[in-house]
């Protein structure tokens, strides 16, 4: 089969896009995961949270949990641990393994290694507060995702 100057242009042009989050497989194109990533944040003000409490939001499509990051500031030496959770349409919620032990203030505490990280779509998901024994004045958490399409 002979190729024309527009076939051999076109293929240059999918080869040079490829390694920059797509790959290039003979025939196909396809994205890579960092194309669908995403992030959530999660803000505690101080006073309003007890241990137990979740703070949740709902996903349309299923996603992959990659890490969660916490900080926490404030006069108090905080101690509470949160934990990402799955939740069914009932309320009942159980961890991801990604879990925040935040015992300083101004220190980031990261957790990249799940032991669930599949959340499945239409599920509810979100951060629990675990342990609240003292709470720092703001605890910020940002959850990072990869959307499984």
């Amino acid at each position: 089969m002979t190729s024309t100057a527009t076939e051999l242009n076109l293929l240059d042009t999918v080869t040079d896009l490829a390694g920059r989050s797509l790959t290039f497989n003979s025939s196909t194109l396809d994205a890579d995961a960092e194309l669908s990533r995403g992030e959530e944040s999660f803000t505690v003000y101080a006073g309003v949270a007890t241990a137990g409490d979740e703070i949740i939001k709902h996903t349309n499509f299923a996603l992959t949990l990659v890490s969660l990051d916490c900080i926490t500031n404030g006069v108090t030496t905080p101690t509470e641990t949160i934990n990402v959770v799955e939740c069914t349409s009932a309320g009942v919620c159980s961890s991801s393994g990604l879990t925040a032990s935040m015992t300083a203030n101004l220190t980031l505490v990261t957790d990249d290694s799940p032991t669930d990280a599949v959340i499945d779509a239409n599920d509810w998901w979100g951060i629990e507060l675990t342990t609240l024994t003292t709470e720092g004045d703001l605890l910020h958490c940002t959850v990072e995702y990869t959307r499984d399409d």
